[in-house]
């Protein structure tokens, strides 16, 4: 049975009939991935048929010819075709500057996360400043529990996705938002090489054209054919970004 490998943190609507369908026609197993080192190691040591995944992740596997990219995640509510995330401290926090962060604790969700770490990389590199050695990191906090760290003191800091922090309560008076990172791309679905024709073709049918509905806390609203320009500049970016072992 070929494999639908995918992050558990981006939601992707797996109970819709139209998707179980879909991967019951093709023989697609859902492989659900917390870790995303694993991912990548796998979609490198086998091929997936099917991958839906963080620009971060995609940004190893750029090289790689058994993946093609077939759609660009939208984020909700509003078909956003790309991304901004937000560095933010508590409200109550002395810290005014990025550059008063320095030694401070990050919660971040892992290191192939684009809205959470490529997103803080790049707005310290803006600043002069590197990843590898400005902030302590914390990882394992993905989305909402990016900004519970800072309510619970697990973290000084985060950079969570600007749409999550909207749908916050109170957001505005709870926390201080000190940089921001727009023009990031979303998600991506990459097909594996060689793949069946009328599975790659009705995949990126339904991708762009059916909309389930949403969940509780969607943080995609649906795709878009893949933005190809938008992901080498980010690609580009994040090279220069990134501390040199990565």
């Amino acid at each position: 049975m070929a494999s639908f490998a995918h992050d558990v943190n981006l939601r992707f609507p797996l109970d819709d009939p139209v998707w179980l369908d879909f991967f019951a026609r093709y023989d697609l197993e859902p492989l659900a991935y917390e870790d995303m080192a694993k991912l990548g190691e796998d979609l490198t040591r086998s091929v997936a048929a099917v991958a839906y995944l963080p620009a971060g992740n995609y940004f190893y596997l750029r090289q790689n010819p058994s993946y093609t990219p077939v759609a660009s995640a939208l984020g909700a509510p509003d078909d956003a075709a790309e991304l901004a995330s937000v560095l933010i401290v508590p409200a109550a926090s002395e810290v005014t500057e990025i550059g008063q962060l320095r030694g401070a604790r990050l919660a971040y969700t892992h290191r192939f996360c684009t809205t959470s770490y490529f997103a803080t990389a790049l707005l310290l590199h803006e600043h002069g400043e590197s990843i590898g050695d400005f902030f302590e990191l914390a990882e394992g906090y993905a989305f909402e529990a990016q900004i519970e760290a800072l309510h619970d003191g697990s973290a000084e800091a985060t950079m969570v996705q600007e749409s999550v922090l909207r749908n916050w309560e109170d957001a505005g008076a709870a926390f201080r938002v000190l940089g921001r990172r727009g023009h990031l791309p979303g998600p991506l679905v990459l097909c594996g090489q060689p793949a069946q024709d009328d599975l790659a073709a009705e995949l990126a049918e339904l991708l762009i054209n059916h909309r389930p509905p949403a969940g509780p806390r969607p943080l995609f609203s649906g795709f878009a054919p893949y933005r190809r320009q938008a992901v080498e500049d980010f690609c580009a970016a994040s090279a220069a970004a990134l501390p040199p072992a990565e």
